[in-house]
């Protein structure tokens, strides 16, 4: 017995008479008929005692719609469950930040303001197979221009000194790379941001004081706050609002700049949030890489 044997059946039992079901079934009493009639072979039994043109449940009749409405039940219980797990799933959005977003608490606060039922995936993954889950959006940095519609370009950043408040260099409109052969610089130990630091000190002339290698921006930060070091580092990525003991100094002798993009990765999964998240981000950088 199919699911559509058990509406008509269901109909039928709650209905008085054949022609009453097969109105709210809206199909034809002959066919209606023929339906039951299979209904009750297929079951072995007959199921509803005629009286004139009145059916009625016997008992077997009363077993089988209590089963019927439990197998009714379940179908509707899947298609509720199917639904409500689309629409959790369009609110659920996976954003891949392999660098630095800048003010990312700041940014992505704002976002959960104006969109309080997101939830939001945040992971600094590399990865590009993405045989688990393929996320919505990448934001990424880029010494290189990338062209293609998979890629939004979001801005540029400068790379520039980053010292602390009260550094002899923080007072100054700008400094030359080549007069900080003595300092004591902190960098990342690998990455594409230190292939353009090495490339910076390279061009300014001689090997850097290297006092540490860090992977953790936020721990440079500290350390270049604290004047242990100094760094060079991203102007907008790097960004904290927060912190009032570190400057930016622009260099005057060595120039480099790196541009910020989202990526849609292949087959990346779309919704309306998606969209607004990337809208968002493309409004938020536009304003922050503002020359």
């Amino acid at each position: 017995m199919d699911f559509h044997q058990l509406y008509y059946f269901k109909a039928i039992a709650e209905s008085k008479t054949m022609s009453e079901a097969a109105d709210k079934l809206h199909i034809s009493q002959p066919s209606l008929s023929r339906a039951l009639r299979q209904i009750e072979e297929e079951t072995g039994v007959q199921l509803f005692d005629r009286k004139g043109r009145t059916l009625v449940l016997n008992d077997a009749g009363k077993i089988a719609l209590r089963c019927a409405n439990t197998a009714l039940n379940a179908l509707d219980r899947v298609s509720l469950e199917v639904e409500l797990y689309q629409k959790k799933k369009e609110h659920v959005i996976t954003l891949y930040a392999p660098v630095p977003m800048g003010n990312n608490e700041t940014i992505l606060m704002r976002f959960k303001e104006m969109h309080p039922q997101v939830l939001l995936r945040m992971s600094d993954s590399k990865k590009t197979d993405y045989t688990e889950e393929i996320p919505h959006l990448i934001f990424f940095a880029s010494p290189k221009y990338h062209q293609g519609g998979e890629y939004t370009l979001l801005g540029k950043e400068c790379i520039a000194l980053l010292v602390s408040k009260n550094s002899e260099y923080a007072s100054q409109k700008t400094v030359a790379l080549a007069d900080l052969y003595n300092e004591p610089f902190i960098v990342n130990p690998v990455g594409s941001l230190r292939n353009i630091v090495d490339s910076m000190f390279q061009e300014a002339g001689f090997s850097p004081n290297l006092y540490m290698e860090n992977q953790s921006y936020t721990q440079i930060q500290e350390m270049v706050a604290r004047g242990v070091g100094i760094t060079l580092a991203p102007m907008v990525t790097w960004a904290n609002d927060s912190r009032d003991d570190l400057v930016y100094v622009p260099l005057s002798d060595v120039k480099r700049t790196r541009y910020l993009y989202l990526r849609v990765p292949e087959n990346a999964p779309t919704s309306p949030k998606v969209d607004a998240l990337k809208k968002f981000l493309i409004d938020y950088f536009a304003e922050a890489c503002k020359e």
